[in-house]
């Protein structure tokens, strides 16, 4: 009788051990779901940016557009000047130059998408300008194949903010025209807190100026 009352204890503390085992396989697995989970919950945060501003054109286009912003302590960022401290011009997009790869070592083909991203990565209070122009125009003999979009337009500018969460906060299609234009999109304002208020889309502040060019009035 003895022998049976230990080995049922026995077998008794041997189930509790299990479960215990089993609770805490369940715990950690629960742990690392939700570390697993939480770069993308977080990503707005993560980001290491306040705002970004994004100029997107019609695919296949072969035009070069250029987004330009014009920050509150009077630096310009584009393509001539990436990095101005507090805000960096990530990618200069050609439009279809450069964007040209051969498939399986025969057969040309392009990267359809045409998109310039600017991002201001600190507060630096004050108004902002945000402009677009249409610099060049390659031709399909520069490109090598044929375009399936003659046209850029409608253009489209938009600009997130992303602390503390993410959220787009402005956002308009504009219309260029031809080789040479130049358009405002829209201006905003950023408080010493890092909101943007005052965004304004009828403005129009052609401020940028390429070397040769005769000087443009203030803003």
């Amino acid at each position: 009788m003895t022998n049976n009352s230990s080995d049922k204890a026995n077998a008794i503390a041997a189930i509790d051990l299990l479960l215990n085992l089993l609770m805490l396989f369940v715990v950690i697995s629960a742990i690392a779901i939700v570390q697993m989970n939480k770069p993308a919950q977080e990503k707005s945060v993560e980001l290491k940016a306040e705002l970004v501003i994004e100029l997107t054109w019609a695919d296949h286009n072969f035009g070069d557009l250029d987004l330009w912003v014009l920050l509150p302590n009077g630096r310009q960022v584009g393509f001539t000047d990436k990095d101005a401290g507090v805000a960096t011009l990530d990618r200069d997009d050609r439009g279809a130059s450069g964007d040209t790869y051969a498939s399986d070592g025969t057969e040309l083909k392009v990267i359809p998408v045409n998109k310039e991203t600017a991002v201001i990565r600190a507060i630096l209070p004050g108004r902002y300008v945000v402009n677009v122009q249409y610099f060049h125009h390659f031709t399909e003999a520069d490109i090598g194949m044929a375009e399936k979009d003659a046209s850029p337009d409608p253009v489209i500018v938009k600009l997130t903010k992303l602390n503390p969460h993410l959220a787009e906060v402005a956002s308009r299609k504009i219309t260029l025209g031809k080789v040479g234009s130049q358009r405002t999109a829209f201006c905003f304002v950023l408080d010493a807190a890092g909101a943007v208020t005052d965004v304004d889309t009828t403005c129009d502040l052609p401020f940028v100026q390429l070397p040769g060019e005769a000087a443009r009035p203030g803003v």
